[in-house]
């Protein structure tokens, strides 16, 4: 792996310019004792542009100095200084050519910059400056810090960790993954993420001939968030998220890989990925939105069963599906441990004041750090 350990002069290329092997100009990165990275851009001076001055003295070829630039800019050993030294290089890099400017072959023949090179913008020149800003914004924000911290995703064995920790066949039958600290607006794209990683993995297990993959089920809690049925509003990585869901609706059960939907909100699920569902459990229903939506997902003669869900107590809910001989109303056991998402009981905690907290200097202590603890 490329690991220089003094400096490195290396070409600051867009892509597309070193696509056409032109070369405009060169990027000098020093590590000092320090250990601080210090990037600096300049143009090539003097009239041989066919070659470069590379540590100190040595000439190097354009395609050489190529390398050098994107070696620098992608080597993992490189970047030995800290997650935020990375990310002020790769931010300079974008700085630097936001405000780099190419040569056009031509010198001026007279005035103050008689025999000087002359110049135009750069293919990015001035276009990626709201770009640099809301990415200082989001390295700034404590909220976006998983984002940007490589300091263990740089390793060879870290997706085979990951992958273990999530779909490891172990004691551990059940895994509870906690997004509930992401970003709202990323919320999506991670789970996204995520859900193509154990997709791709499941996809590509290679059982024998009498063997088959070991099945999952994925149980997405609070579903109508990431997949929802109006696409209008979201983005492209939001729609890149969804588009994996409708795969593993439609196809997971032949890579054993399924979906359990979980919300309060039918109404508003993606009606491709409802459309996939053989089974329904049906809790209280009121608004009429959601019992048209949960009404749409059953046949014809089951559709009075609909009027029932207004009128269920709770723990009651209704099951409907390939699971269960006929459709039927049941009774679910209480939960062994209370979840805290349950009701809070508002009046009788307002005169008693039990078991109640509000320790405002924890709770904006934990807004800072974006974190619980």
């Amino acid at each position: 792996m490329y690991n220089p350990k003094l400096g490195v002069l290396c070409s600051a290329l867009t892509s597309a310019e070193a696509a056409k092997g032109s070369f405009s100009g060169y990027m000098a990165a020093q590590k000092s004792s320090s250990e601080r990275v210090t990037i600096r851009a300049a143009r090539t001076v003097g009239k041989d542009r066919r070659s470069v001055q590379i540590n100190g003295g040595r000439k190097v070829t354009r395609r050489e100095a190529r390398e050098h630039c994107f070696k620098m800019l992608f080597s993992v050993d490189f970047y030995t200084t800290g997650e935020e030294a990375k990310a002020q290089i790769r931010t300079e890099y974008l700085e630097n050519q936001n405000i780099l400017e190419v040569d056009t072959g031509e010198v001026y023949k007279s005035g103050d910059s008689k025999g000087q090179a002359k110049t135009k913008k750069g293919q990015y020149y001035d276009k990626l400056t709201n770009l640099i800003t809301r990415l200082r914004t989001k390295m700034d924000d404590k909220k976006y810090g998983f984002v940007f911290d490589e300091k263990h995703t740089t390793q060879a064995d870290y997706l085979n960790q990951f992958a273990a920790r999530i779909m490891g066949n172990d004691k551990y039958r059940i895994k509870v993954i906690d997004l509930s600290e992401v970003p709202s607006d990323m919320l999506a794209i991670i789970i996204g993420i995520v859900t193509r990683i154990i997709y791709d993995i499941q996809f590509w297990m290679t059982p024998a001939k009498d063997e088959v993959r070991h099945p999952l089920v994925l149980v997405c809690d609070e579903a109508h968030i990431y997949m929802s049925n109006d696409m209008s509003k979201m983005k492209a990585v939001e729609k890149k998220s969804l588009e994996i869901f409708e795969k593993i609706a439609k196809e997971g059960r032949k890579y054993g890989i399924g979906l359990l939907i979980v919300s309060q909100r039918p109404a508003e699920l993606n009606t491709t990925i409802m459309s996939q569902c053989n089974n329904i459990v049906s809790l209280k229903v009121t608004n009429d939105r959601d019992k048209s939506a949960v009404a749409a997902m059953l046949t014809d003669s089951l559709v009075g069963i609909v009027e029932m869900l207004p009128n269920l107590d709770v723990g009651e809910c209704v099951v409907v599906g390939d699971a269960i001989m006929l459709p039927s109303k049941i009774i679910l056991d209480k939960p062994k441990e209370k979840p805290k998402s349950a009701t809070i009981d508002f009046w009788d905690r307002w005169c008693d004041g039990k078991q109640t907290v509000f320790d405002i200097d924890k709770a904006t202590l934990n807004l800072i750090k974006q974190s619980r603890g």
